[in-house]
This record gives C-alpha cells, sequence and structure tokens, in this order.
C-alpha cells in the first residue's frame, strides 16, 4: 500500500506542481503579451486550456490492479535463496492426534509442555509440523521469530502453554537459535471472527513496527499463514498488503480424496500494486 500511496498521489504532486508554477508566471506574461495588443487575449486562453487539461487528467478513471508472484522453494538451495531474517508464524493449540503422544491425557500434556519435554509430545509429528517446516526454510538465514498463539482461559489453556517446549524442540532439534519473540503480548483471544481479525491485524502492525527498530527492513520479513484460522489468516494477509511484506504458505500434494499427502514445501507470495489509468 505505501508504493501504491506513491504511485497515486505523485501524479497530483505534479499537476499541483504544474498549477502553481502557471499561477507564478501569469502575472509577469500578462504584463509582457499586454504590449501586443493582438495577443491580449493569449493569456484568458492558456489559463481556460490549462485548467480543462488538469481537470480531465484528475478525473480520468483509474483503476488499481496487484500483481502477485508465486514462487516455490522444493530443494535446499532454493529455500537458501529465499530465506529470510524474520518470520512471523502462527502456533496452534498443541493436538497430538497422529502422534506417540495421543494417548497422554491433558494434564501429562501440560506437564511434558512445562517440563520442555518436546520428545514425550512427540512435537514434530504433531499439528504443530508445518509450523516447524515454515520455520525451518529460513534456518539459513533466520535472525527473529515472531509465534503468533492464543490466549489461555479459565476454562482453556491456549498455544502460549506449549510456546516454550516448542522453541525447545527448534533450537534442539533444528538448530535454530534466532531470537523469539512470543507469549502474552503476541497472543489472540479466540472470540468471534471478526475481533480476532482486527486483533491479528493489530499485533502484526506492532510485530512491523519492532522490525523497523532492530534494523529489519520490509524484504527481510515474512509471514507465515498456514496454521491460523481462517479470520487469523484474513488478518495476517491485510496488514502485510498494508506494509509491503511477503506472505508464505506451506504446500503439499493431495490424493483424491483431497487428503494432503507428501512433504510440506514454501510457496512465497509477494504483492506489487500498479494504476491503471483508463482513457
Amino acid at each position: 500500500m505505501k508504493k501504491l500511496f506513491q504511485i497515486y498521489t505523485y501524479p497530483r504532486l505534479l499537476y499541483l506542481f504544474i498549477g502553481i508554477v502557471f499561477t507564478l508566471t501569469i502575472s509577469p506574461l500578462e504584463n509582457y503579451f499586454s504590449n501586443f495588443s493582438s495577443l491580449k487575449y493569449l493569456i484568458p486562453i492558456l489559463i481556460v486550456l490549462v485548467i480543462i487539461i488538469i481537470v480531465v487528467e484528475v478525473k480520468k478513471k483509474k483503476h488499481i490492479k496487484v500483481n502477485f508472484s508465486f514462487n516455490l522453494a522444493r530443494t535446499e538451495s532454493e529455500k537458501r535463496t529465499y530465506a529470510k531474517k524474520g518470520i512471523i508464524v502462527f502456533v496452534s493449540l498443541f493436538d497430538p492426534r497422529g502422534s506417540k503422544a495421543e494417548g497422554l491425557s491433558l494434564v501429562e500434556r501440560e506437564n511434558a509442555a512445562k517440563n520442555l519435554d518436546y520428545r514425550i509430545l512427540d512435537i514434530e509429528n504433531s499439528n504443530l509440523r508445518p509450523t516447524i517446516e515454515a520455520i525451518n526454510c529460513h534456518k539459513t538465514k533466520i535472525k527473529h521469530c515472531w509465534l503468533i498463539g492464543t490466549f489461555d482461559t479459565k476454562k482453556k489453556k491456549g498455544s502460549v502453554t506449549y510456546q516454550d517446549v516448542f522453541i525447545e524442540y527448534l533450537k534442539k532439534e533444528k538448530s535454530i537459535n534466532c531470537d523469539f519473540h512470543y507469549g502474552q503480548d503476541y497472543a489472540i483471544p479466540l472470540d468471534d471472527d471478526a475481533l480476532i481479525c482486527k486483533k491479528t491485524y493489530e499485533i502484526l502492525k506492532k510485530i512491523f513496527e519492532e522490525t523497523s527498530s532492530l534494523g529489519l527492513e520490509c524484504k527481510d520479513i515474512i509471514a507465515d499463514y498456514t496454521s491460523g484460522i481462517r479470520s487469523m489468516a484474513a488478518g495476517m494477509i491485510l496488514s502485510c498488503l498494508h506494509s509491503d511484506n511477503d506472505i508464505q504458505l506451506m504446500g503439499t500434494k493431495y490424493n483424491d480424496l483431497a487428503k494432503p499427502e507428501g512433504e510440506l514445501f514454501p510457496i512465497y507470495i509477494s504483492f506489487e500494486p500498479e494504476l491503471k489509468v483508463h482513457e
């Protein structure tokens, strides 16, 4: 959107500049041409013509087109090429279904998280696997990682409960030793979709403000929306459109029953606004 503002504003500033210059030169020109009776109507005619040109240019219909570029990274070499210094990810509430921890009780899972015992939780084979892969794609350059989780409530634990053990796994098993930004300050209450979308947008906006203080530019940051629910994903994508940040989605293949299968691979999506003027 910053680029779009520049694209949309520069032509108007140009017209304003032309108008100011023309206004400043009217009096000298009028005094000069007043000495020639045959040219005494030239200045009024020029004024009318300039006004008509400016009005026509401003009134032209403008269409905003957003160009997208998609890049895939299936090999380690390709992942190194697209690796970023910072990544923002959603961390879902830990779900052991399909992993060795499926038989653990809720209390046992929470105790394992408290003790940073990621092996008992079998995190790599849980629902957190896409998030692990999303971060791991950038391991060659990553310096900062923001984990957006969900709040704990009186009735239910949020995903922030499992963030410490998740980070422990990343450090020990994936050798990712970047600065992690997480906790209640980056947590979202699971209320209705409208509030979730708004809160996600606000948190992303705050993170983008932090990145500048850390010496990171827009090109250094990517936001992965793979693991977020639809309203969280919407908030993230809207915030990235506003700030010119790229987004990432972990893709895979699907079988005939539309079930995911095979390895995960990152899809990098970039936005480029373009202003089209219709004659």
